[in-house]
């Protein structure tokens, strides 16, 4: 059988879960900004102009951080669907495999050796789980891409 949708699919997870951390270092830094600028507004005179523009800026810092929190939330709605499927295989193996290697990029060295197992049985192994998550992730393997 074809694994390649979902070994796209679970390669994809490794780079969402870079990118979600990225989004909440940004996330946190236009928090701070906010905040700053809060402050800042607080003490600006109230009729001056500085305060419009401050108060222009801060109303964009939160909507760029919304915008932010819905990717996020749309992306850890993925990552969540797939570790539901994950833990829904009745193989352990399969399910140590696919978390291990795609969710917590644990090389086939490494997990070969936690599970010891040869190389070359954990890939085989790898395989199969990504035949079965193929089949139970279906027509939501082509929807992501």
């Amino acid at each position: 059988m074809e694994v390649t949708e979902a070994m796209k699919f679970l390669e994809k997870l490794k780079s969402m879960d870079a990118n979600i951390r990225a989004y909440q270092e940004e996330i946190e830094n236009l928090t701070t900004m906010a905040t700053s600028i809060t402050t800042h507004i607080k003490e600006v005179d109230v009729q001056s102009s500085r305060t419009r523009k401050a108060d222009d800026v801060y109303v964009d810092l939160i909507q760029a951080k919304d915008e932010m929190l819905d990717v996020m939330e749309k992306r850890l709605k993925i990552r969540h669907k797939a570790i539901e499927v994950i833990q829904s295989m009745e193989n352990l193996e399969y399910q140590t495999i696919l978390l291990r290697h795609y969710l917590q990029n644990y090389t086939i060295e490494a997990i070969a050796e936690e599970l010891h197992y040869s190389e070359r049985w954990v890939l085989e192994l790898k395989m199969r789980s990504l035949e079965q998550f193929q089949e139970k992730m279906g027509d939501i393997l082509k929807s992501v891409h």
